[in-house]
């Protein structure tokens, strides 16, 4: 027979970033004997588990929550909050409690608008022309990349170069302007 010990944390639940649709699932494992019970907490608030909350335990002790809060959008000047909070997992016997490191849950956002749009530019031989972008807000912040009739543009050092300080700017050298 197993020596009675106090729960142990084995698997802390880890930071995640949601990008898509379904279920988001936090993992929490722990020993100890007797077996431990596993509860989790919400920013330090134990969570419920009944409905209408949107969180259930699965028997091995992972959180499943089956509606994460709309992603993806924010609309207008409106920024939406990426962080749903900071998720820790109790494992507790009667020997004692152990507690997980926290896990932070948040949401990949887009605003819709974008800052500034690139503008239709004429360009003259044997000068250089620059074109603005000004990308929307974003969490995790959005990457931007620049096309050329229909195609990704392969940016060529000493041809295109490309400033990241606010707005992003493309500056096409002059001297290959007739060429793809």
């Amino acid at each position: 027979m197993a020596q009675d010990s106090p729960p142990q944390i084995l698997i802390h639940p880890q930071d995640q970033l949601l990008q898509g649709p379904g279920p988001a699932k936090m993992s929490c494992r722990a020993s100890g004997q007797p077996p431990p019970t596993i509860r989790w907490l919400l920013n330090g608030q134990p969570l419920s588990m009944v409905p209408p909350d949107p969180h259930h335990l699965l028997p091995d002790g992972t959180l499943l929550l089956l509606q994460p809060p709309a992603r993806g959008h924010a609309h207008g000047g409106q920024a939406l909050s990426t962080d749903l909070g900071v998720y820790t997992c109790e494992a507790s016997n009667r020997l004692g409690t152990a507690v997980s490191r926290g896990a932070r849950l948040s949401v990949a956002v887009l605003r819709e608008d974008f800052q500034i749009q690139p503008q239709d530019t004429v360009a003259v031989v044997g000068e250089q022309m620059t074109l603005e972008c000004g990308p929307p807000w974003g969490h995790p912040e959005p990457t931007v990349s620049w096309w050329k009739d229909g195609k990704p543009l392969a940016l060529q050092p000493g041809r295109h170069t490309v400033s990241v300080a606010p707005p992003p700017h493309f500056i096409l050298a002059g001297a290959d302007l007739g060429t793809p």
